[in-house]
């Protein structure tokens, strides 16, 4: 392995990739469909949407106006239901995609350590989400502020916090 300093050519990076995945590719490919499939469920949410009414200026003020004269306000209880499922159905999703994310960095790494590579790896850090959802957090505010200041050290801090999930 031809090494200049401590950075490996891309020449390098492709040949050890591909040794390491000799044998393994195939679970690899399943995998990260299953890891895709799963962490994109979450994109779906709950969408509402209200039509122009010609006795409003606008769909909003027909939904309210609605929902106010109703006596059992029917339409707010849905709306209220629907945007805490909504908020309920995030909140768990979140906390799958950061341990689904553990678990798949994880996979990965025994794929390149030449570990006994098994699907069932995506699924075994759950243990770890609160640390993973954590870091995410912490993540996340750095960036946001490094944005906030500039964007240069915006793009900085993603890069520099890129193999968070490694660790």
């Amino acid at each position: 392995m031809c090494i200049r300093g401590n950075i490996m050519s891309i020449k390098d990076i492709k040949r050890t990739a591909r040794e390491a995945l000799r044998g393994n590719w195939m679970k690899a490919f399943v995998t990260s469909i299953i890891f895709s499939l799963i962490s994109g469920a979450g994109g779906f949410g709950i969408t509402i949407t209200t039509v122009e009414s010609p006795e409003t200026e606008n769909g909003v003020t027909a939904l309210l106006s609605s929902a106010a004269e109703s006596p059992a306000t029917e339409l707010g209880g849905l709306l209220l239901i629907a945007s805490l499922f909504s908020i309920a159905f995030s909140i768990i999703m979140l906390v799958v995609r950061y341990a689904l994310f553990v678990g798949y960095s994880q996979f990965n790494l025994d794929i390149i350590d030449g570990n006994d590579v098994r699907i069932g790896t995506l699924f075994s850090r759950f243990d770890r989400a609160k640390t993973a959802i954590f870091a995410g957090i912490l993540v996340a505010i750095r960036v946001f502020f490094g944005l906030l200041l500039f964007i240069v050290p915006g793009i900085m801090a993603i890069y520099g916090c890129s193999m968070v999930n490694f660790v």
